[in-house]
């Protein structure tokens, strides 16, 4: 697969990097003296500049952790290679942006280590989607020709249920227009190239995904949105869920064994435990065994590393997915 050069114009010789992220030191990098990643854009910026003013603009709505991922998007194989702090971040981007248009594969960074259910991914955003929302957005990007991602935020400390209520009624008005929460967490990142093979220009080349437009620190309120029109009806508050102490086929039920899910699920390339899969899988045994929504959400949160002391919807997005299945 052929793949452009990359625009690191700082680099030379090869990209040190953080041990950690397992890139060999070879040669040196010497980068721009810069204290704090850069707040200027202009529509289009790309390269490091542009991964640099991406940074600072999540960190200027209370972003500060990332898993950062390099996707083989044809073998469709991921590398994790840790979760970095913004600071971190910083000083090993210029490297991660060397090794991903070296092994042709995409820079994802993701931002759920943050547990940041303040900050909403509108994913599949065209220019028409990506345009109704740049008032409010603190981020916009360009990650192939046509397409997109939008990025807003609530203050910091908002309520997690306020939250995703809020963001579940954007949706709800954005799916007529094609848009949808993506990874709900992941960018391909700006600065860096999208090697999927369907995204290729019309001359073969690989997009660089663009900076679009950055509003730093930029903030909505629900009330905002909705006078703006884009949240749908909020859903009518459904009738009080009724406990029962038995299964569907009529034999007393019994809480799961999270163990034994865990058990169940086929682990990740690396020998990790996928733990959004046996979450899943929990959480459908759970229903099934006839646990009510509110049950489970509560079962997961004790039993479940993932869960455990969150409150930024994943529980209930867990839910709400195992409800679909179930």
């Amino acid at each position: 697969m052929e793949h452009p050069a990359s625009p690191m114009n700082n680099y030379v010789g090869d990209a040190p990097s953080d041990t950690s992220l397992g890139v060999k030191t070879v040669g040196h990098f010497t980068p721009k003296p810069q204290q704090n990643p850069p707040n200027d854009v202009q529509a289009g910026d790309t390269g490091e500049h542009a991964a640099l003013v991406a940074l600072g603009a999540f960190a200027s709505v209370g972003v500060g952790r990332f898993r950062v991922l390099l996707k083989d998007d044809v073998a469709g194989e991921v590398e994790t290679l840790g979760v970095l702090d913004v600071e971190s971040l910083r000083r090993n981007l210029p490297a991660l942006l060397k090794r991903s248009g070296d092994s042709c594969r995409s820079l994802i960074l993701d931002c759920k280590p943050s547990h940041a259910a303040h900050v909403c991914q509108v994913d599949e955003a065209d220019a028409r989607v990506s345009e109704m929302l740049s008032g409010l957005s603190f981020l916009r990007v360009e990650t192939s020709q046509g397409n997109g991602q939008v990025w807003l935020a609530m203050a910091e400390g908002t309520p997690g249920e306020v939250c995703a209520a809020t963001w579940g009624r954007l949706f709800g008005r954005l799916k007529s227009r094609g848009a949808n929460r993506g990874s709900n967490g992941g960018l391909r990142w700006p600065g860096s190239f999208n090697f999927k093979p369907e995204r290729k220009l019309p001359d073969g080349r690989h997009p660089e995904v663009r900076l679009l437009n950055v509003q730093a620190g930029r903030v909505v309120a629900p009330d905002e949105l909705e006078r703006s029109g884009l949240l749908a009806e909020p859903t009518p508050h459904a009738a009080p869920e009724k406990k029962r102490h038995t299964t569907p086929e009529g034999r007393p039920r019994r809480v799961p064994s999270y163990d034994v899910a865990a058990r169940a699920v086929r682990r990740k390339s690396n020998g990790e435990v996928d733990r959004s899969a046996v979450d899943a899988l929990y959480t459908v045994t759970c229903l099934r065994e006839g646990f009510t929504p509110s049950e489970v959400i509560e079962l997961l949160r004790q039993v479940s590393p993932k869960a455990r002391g969150r409150r930024d919807g994943y529980a209930e997005r867990t839910v709400a997915w195992g409800l679909r299945a179930a």
